[in-house]
This record gives structure tokens, C-alpha cells and sequence, in this order.
């Protein structure tokens, strides 16, 4: 119980951190990036699918591919960038403290990896990865999807994954 409530209270202080850090990026024009990754489960490379999108200076940029395209081992291949409301920005940064923790399906294998990072110029500022797979996770891993909704929903993935 006291370990619960220690957890809860790095919470909080964690996000009023992020809040503060963050109160100045209300534009789309700042030095803060926003980036969603998306890892599907390990299949064949013809149909294992990833996507990162990132988004900064009021442009959302999306890389969709095979294995090595998030971490930019390999080439996507499809690229595509579009410009963003201050709406979504705004969106995006007011959503960063409803995120959920990390989170690790233990034991599982054949999942899909979730994760959004915020840094500025400087520093990493938040960045939580969630592992599904099966049932475990997926309510968090919906929440990271729901999160850059405002922003993925501009592209087509499935026609750039093509």
C-alpha cells in the first residue's frame, strides 16, 4: 500500500514536471518533438509492419516500412509529412500527462510495441513503451494509439504500407 502510494506520488510530480516543461510549447512552431512508434508483432518480413511518426515545427512526418524502420536501421518504405493544426499540437501536448506507464507483457511473445516519446532540444522529457501482447497491455497500448489519433489519422497507413 505504501509502495502504491509513493508510485502515485512520483506520478503526479512527474507530470506537473512534463506540464511545466511543456507550458511554453502550445505552438506548433517550438523545440519539442512528439514521437509515436509502432512495432507489429515478429512475423515475415513481407508482412511485419512499422511505423513512426514525428512530430515538430508544425509538420507530422510519418515512416512507414518493414523490419529496422523505426529505429531507422532501414529504409522505410513509404515517407510522408503533413502540416499540422495548433489544434493538434495542443492535443498532443495536453495529452502527454494522461498517458499510462510502461508496461511489459513478462513471458509473452509474438506481441507489438507502443511507444510515444517527448523531448525537447535538451532532454528526454517522457517516454513510455508498452509491450502487448494477447490481453496483456492492450488497454494501454490502445491508450498510446489514441493518443497520436489526431495526428495518424491524417495518413493512410495501410496505403503507404503497400
Amino acid at each position: 500500500m505504501a509502495a502504491a502510494r509513493l508510485r502515485l506520488a512520483a506520478a503526479i510530480g512527474l507530470t506537473g514536471i512534463i506540464a511545466t516543461m511543456l507550458v511554453g510549447c502550445t505552438s506548433t512552431e517550438s523545440t519539442t518533438a512528439i514521437t509515436y512508434s509502432f512495432v507489429g508483432s515478429s512475423v515475415a518480413p513481407a508482412y511485419h509492419t512499422e511505423y513512426r511518426i514525428d512530430v515538430r515545427d508544425g509538420r507530422a512526418t510519418i515512416r512507414v516500412g518493414s523490419y529496422g524502420t523505426v529505429d531507422e536501421t532501414e529504409s522505410p518504405r513509404a515517407t510522408e509529412s503533413k502540416k499540422i493544426s495548433d489544434k493538434q499540437w495542443r492535443s498532443l501536448i495536453g495529452g502527454l500527462d494522461r498517458l499510462p506507464s510502461s508496461a511489459d507483457a513478462k513471458g509473452c511473445t509474438g506481441g507489438s510495441t507502443f511507444r510515444v516519446t517527448a523531448a525537447d532540444e535538451a532532454k528526454t522529457l517522457l517516454d513510455t513503451t508498452v509491450y502487448a501482447c494477447g490481453d496483456a497491455n492492450q488497454a494501454k497500448a490502445d491508450a498510446l494509439a489514441d493518443f497520436i489519433k489526431p495526428v495518424s489519422s491524417m495518413f493512410d497507413i495501410e496505403a503507404l504500407r503497400s
